[in-house]
């Protein structure tokens, strides 16, 4: 079984957000077929697949007071899903300032 979510991940992530949904209570009207698998984290870029957890796909709420609902819903990995869980756009944007001040791009040799 384990092979099987790990060859095409989507009907997991699907039931997944349906129980989640139902637990806290967020709408949700997803199909399957709403849930689309990229090879690749849109976010960070990094490939998806089980081969960290880093690297796992998750299903991301867009917005997340919206709930699991078509067309607020991406697959990135976890890694990015844990970056952006509770920060704001602002708070985001006040981080990426600072690493860019404090951590100027490294020097190619």
């Amino acid at each position: 079984m384990r092979d099987k979510h790990r060859a095409n991940p989507a009907p997991g992530l699907f039931h997944s957000a349906r129980s989640r949904a139902k637990r806290f209570g967020v709408p949700f009207n997803l199909t399957q077929a709403d849930i689309v698998v990229p090879t690749h984290c849109p976010v960070l870029g990094i490939p998806l697949d089980f081969s960290s957890k880093e690297c796992v796909p998750t299903l991301d709420k867009i917005i997340p007071a919206l709930g699991y609902i078509a067309g607020n819903v991406a697959v990135i990995s976890m890694r990015a899903n844990r970056l952006k869980s509770d920060a704001t756009a602002e708070e985001l944007r006040k981080l990426l300032d600072y690493v860019v001040a404090k951590h100027p791009p490294s020097v190619v040799e």
